[in-house]
């Protein structure tokens, strides 16, 4: 996933910024794949079982927008949502999902590579 160093790491999905603007210097908001269309994918791993009522993905807002459009959400594998990208929208929520799992992972859409900014949440408990 990390293709320019420290500007496009994975964690920069998670990291609270919500930016959506990349950017060449450290408080850039947006990770990026290096593969692009159904091959890219962004996983997030939890230490135990964790209880999801909602998960927020953030989208990038300077460029490349339409990238997360049918991009899929699976939990343990499980398909929870399929992204239906709206133009100039930043946030996408899943919700009422209510399932356990350990593992989130954000599979690419039809074309391009994969951006998420670094607001992405889960709402829940752990188990």
């Amino acid at each position: 996933i990390d293709r320019f160093g420290v500007n496009s790491k994975a964690l920069k999905a998670i990291d609270g910024n919500k930016d959506g603007h990349w950017k060449m210097s450290s408080d850039n908001s947006v990770q990026e794949t290096i593969t692009e269309g159904e091959a890219a994918w962004w996983s997030l791993n939890f230490p135990m079982n964790v209880f999801m009522h909602s998960i927020v993905i953030y989208n990038r807002m300077d460029c490349c927008q339409e990238n997360i459009d049918k991009a899929y959400v699976t939990v343990d594998g499980k398909t929870v949502g399929i992204i239906d990208y709206k133009r100039g929208k930043a946030a996408y929520v899943l919700d009422k999902l209510n399932v356990v799992g350990r593992e989130i992972t954000v599979w690419g859409g039809y074309s391009g590579k994969l951006h998420m900014a670094g607001g992405g949440g889960v709402r829940g408990t752990t188990r």
